[in-house]
């Protein structure tokens, strides 16, 4: 949501503008709206929705529950889908918890070299 429209009420509404100022703007202002307006649409579509749990505050339970798992060999990957949050987000939390440092892991929990 952008100032309280959501991206499919924008892309209609850049639309109908580019519609009813075809007279009034050039044909290049004409193309730009229409190509903003696919942009939009594409754009709000290729994100696939965020896990269950991303955002949640991390309890100790679940902090045990992930170094047991990493410990145990399981890949990051597999270990975000149990706890439904994203890779990143494991990461991040196994460089908290001393299970990874920060020449494997990135500012943003993007993992820098394999393991």
């Amino acid at each position: 949501m952008v100032f309280g429209m959501d991206t499919e009420q924008i892309a209609t509404t850049l639309e109908s503008l580019a519609i009813r100022m075809h007279e009034a703007v050039t044909p290049d202002e004409t193309v730009a709206l229409q190509s903003a307006v696919q942009t939009l649409r594409s754009t709000s579509r290729a994100r696939p929705p965020a896990p269950a749990a991303a955002g949640n505050r991390w309890d100790d339970g679940e902090d045990s529950q992930l170094c047991y798992e990493f410990d145990a060999g399981l890949s990051v990957a597999e270990i975000a889908v149990a706890h439904g949050r994203t890779r990143s987000a494991i990461h991040l939390r196994l460089l908290k918890l001393g299970r990874m440092t920060s020449a494997e892991v990135g500012p943003r929990g993007q993992l820098l070299t394999a393991r």
